[in-house]
């Protein structure tokens, strides 16, 4: 076209040019507006020369969408431009994001979808997460975008920190599952996220230079992420400190509790026995870790306190609810904490028995025995304060106890009744009562006492024993060792025989130097002896009893009487020395009936000892036993044969039987509770809650450990994102769209 305009050109006028000129120009320039070459199909038509992409995700914490651009752009080119967000799933779906503003490059458009609409992509349930796609002005055609939910079902999340919330970064969190286990590390932040679609048997997380930390009881949520932070402790220090303070439920201290600690090996060796209203545990002796009471202000402390720590550290005030709480002092000083022959352990379960019955000094209150479960894995602290209420039981209720004395016991001589009560696990009485004849009701052949009618007993198996005394304080009637039941603070009726009792003489006598040179010192030198009866396979002391004064024999060796009463004619009895190490055997002697004399205590001195001992000083650890078959023999006629009968390599050392201390202990409790992983998690106060602040694009800006109850003033800031992790719930935020 142009090279015929050029050739009419030439054979036409030269006025008519720069109308041709004017023609070439004018066709250009509608050929460049009709199809510029800079622009595409796809590109702006309203922004010259910007080429327009969109980011390929919808960021879930602010609902923007972003536009990129390929050249600057001015804010007033954008300011009025909007962005339509729509599904195919859903034909009638779709929001309308406006313009929010431009980035300082000019290259970066952001669009918010209002807050009156975020709430359409989060039902918390992920089931609005897919592709949506985007219709605008600034270009041509629909552009894909893809949308995930911020807070997804079948998730478990949470931080790794120590107790300050310092977060521990590249921690190993392992999560076993019913089918698989699934593994992840921590970032800086100390943030993990896990995915989960089986059922979650454990979580672990482990740190070198930090104590592994395994979670159960874990639960899933189909609303949202659940949220399981874990505390890590240092692994330099190990030491752990229990501290107890027992109370009644008016707060008042009680002294002289016992408190009776067993390693994880005594649970497992645990059985229950048959039982009413209480339960009872057989608890094998050889696995108790601490036995001890508490002082007067009802306060005892177990623990190492060379690397003791004292904050932070946990209380534990346990009634009819447990209650935990966290402090960051302690006021009670180290110097009287009892040092333990093996340290508490941290990965350790410990039964903790708390029995505080009535006792001589204490007969008028009683309180029930509680048993506790505890370890201290669950506990962020190494260091725990337990305060522990004990119910006051009530007066045991019981009409009488009826007692048969038999015809030989002059009953009119009998002006007091010494009531002696046994538990299963300890030989010696721990109340024991006198009561005078006028308290009495004498009947024929029968005496009916009042019994316990102050005292305070839990329910239980217990033992009971007589002694009748005259005016003298001589024995006049006994009874043997019988069982006595208290079921629903109640005895249950009982009828004890009263009977006659009997004495035996035993000879003893020195066979060392150092009890001459003792003797020398002191002229009235006597040698002790307890007398155990030996009832239902258990020892029960019924009497302390001292020989008379040594006396040296023609043989230069100090002699002694040991009169022994109480004795019944059918009765097996244990004799040990009196010493720091029991020791002592049964004497099938004081069995035999001709060798039990009469209560004549001036006649027995006459009669033939039914037994000879051979003792050495109290700071010795042997006795030797001899017993002799001569009914003639008496303390002026001893021969050589009796001191070589003493004296040979047949006479036998005195030894506890094995079955003198139980292997096991019997112990009956009211109630019994566990402090648990679980129990401590669900506190409310247990500083389980990590708040998390973040801004408007999701960057994370800190973290903080804190408790439950100051969570809901810092719930309300509207400044940032807050995301609130505590453990077995569900997250928590104050984002708009998930309230």
């Amino acid at each position: 076209m142009i090279n015929r305009l050029l050739k009419a050109n030439k054979t036409s006028d030269n006025t008519l040019f720069p109308f041709y000129c004017l023609a070439i120009i004018f066709f250009f320039t509608l050929l460049c507006f009709r199809n510029p070459v800079s622009c595409s199909a796809k590109e702006s038509t309203r922004l010259p020369y910007a080429r327009i992409t969109a980011e390929t995700t919808v960021n879930p914490w602010n609902f923007t969408i972003t536009l990129k651009s390929s050249r600057i752009l001015l804010k007033k080119e954008v300011a009025k431009s909007k962005i339509v967000l729509s599904s195919k799933k859903k034909k009638n779906f779709k929001i309308i994001a406006s313009f929010y503003k431009l980035s300082k490059n000019g290259r970066n458009i952001l669009y918010k979808i209002p807050a009156s609409k975020q709430h359409l992509l989060c039902p918390a349930n992920t089931s609005k997460n897919g592709i949506y796609y985007l219709q605008s002005s600034l270009f041509a055609g629909k552009r894909k975008v893809r949308y995930s939910e911020r807070l997804t079902k079948n998730t478990i999340a949470g931080f790794v920190c120590n107790y300050n919330g310092k977060p521990i970064a590249n921690a190993s969190v392992r999560l076993k599952t019913t089918s698989k286990t699934l593994t992840c590390k921590t970032n800086k932040n100390g943030y993990y996220h896990l995915f989960c679609n089986r059922k979650p048997v454990s979580l672990t997380a482990t740190k070198k230079g930090f104590q592994k930390n395994t979670i159960t009881s874990l639960n899933l949520s189909s609303k949202g992420i659940v949220c399981e932070n874990i505390i890590l402790k240092s692994s330099k220090n190990s030491s752990c400190l229990l501290d107890f303070l027992v109370t009644d439920y008016n707060n008042q201290p009680l002294s002289d509790t016992t408190i009776q600690i067993f390693s994880a090996t005594a649970r497992k060796n645990t059985q229950k026995l048959s039982g009413c209203s209480s339960q009872t545990d057989t608890l094998k002796k050889g696995n108790i870790v601490f036995s001890g009471k508490t002082d007067s202000s009802g306060r005892l402390s177990l623990g190492s306190a060379k690397n003791a720590i004292l904050t932070p550290y946990t209380k534990i005030v346990w009634k009819n609810d447990t209650q935990f709480s966290y402090l960051r002092t302690y006021q009670t000083s180290l110097w009287n904490r009892k040092q333990l022959a093996k340290p508490l352990r941290q990965d350790e379960t410990y039964l903790i028995y708390f029995t505080k019955n009535a006792t001589q000094k204490n007969t008028a209150k009683s309180y029930e025995t509680k048993k506790m479960i505890f370890s201290f894995a669950p506990f962020y602290t190494n260091h725990v304060l337990l305060h522990m209420q004990l119910k006051e039981l009530p007066v045991t209720k019981t009409n009488s106890l009826y007692i048969d004395y038999n015809h030989n016991i002059d009953i009119d001589s009998c002006q007091t009744l010494t009531v002696s009560l046994f538990c299963k696990e300890d030989a010696v009485p721990f109340y024991q009562k006198t009561y005078a004849k006028k308290s009495l009701a004498i009947a024929e052949n029968t005496i009916s006492l009042p019994l316990l009618s102050s005292l305070s007993l839990p329910d239980g198996n217990y033992y009971v024993q007589l002694r009748a005394n005259d005016s003298q304080n001589t024995v006049t009637g006994i009874s043997s060792v019988s069982s006595l039941q208290v079921r629903n603070g109640r005895i249950l009726p009982l009828l004890i025989s009263l009977e006659k009792p009997y004495y035996s003489r035993i000879l003893v006598f020195g066979n060392s130097v150092n009890m001459s040179n003792n003797m020398a010192a002191n002229s009235s030198a006597t040698a002790s002896f307890n007398l155990y009866q030996i009832w239902d396979s258990r020892y029960f002391l019924v009497g302390s009893f001292s020989s008379t004064p040594f006396l040296f024999s023609s043989y230069r060796l100090p002699t002694a009487n040991l009169v022994i009463s109480s004795l019944l004619k059918d009765g097996k009895y244990l004799l040990c020395p009196i010493s720091d190490t029991m020791v002592g055997e049964t004497y099938s002697v004081l069995n035999t009936q001709k060798l039990i004399l009469s209560q004549n205590a001036e006649n027995t001195l006459s009669e033939a000892p039914s037994a000879q001992i051979c003792c050495k000083p109290a700071n010795s650890s042997s006795y030797t036993a001899a017993s002799t078959n001569s009914a003639s023999t008496n303390s002026a006629s001893t021969n050589s044969a009796s001191i070589a009968s003493a004296n040979s390599s047949s006479s036998a050392v005195l030894t506890a039987p094995s079955d003198f201390i139980p292997q096991t202990l019997d112990i009956s409790y009211y109630s019994s509770n566990a402090i648990t992983q679980n129990s401590v998690r669900t506190s409310t106060s247990y500083p389980n809650t990590i708040l998390a602040f973040y801004n408007s694009n999701g960057k994370l800006l800190k973290t903080s450990l804190t408790v439950f109850s100051g969570t809901k003033t810092v719930f309300r800031k509207k400044k940032g994102i807050l995301d609130i992790y505590q453990n077995k719930r569900i997250l928590k935020t104050n984002q708009d769209s998930y309230r």
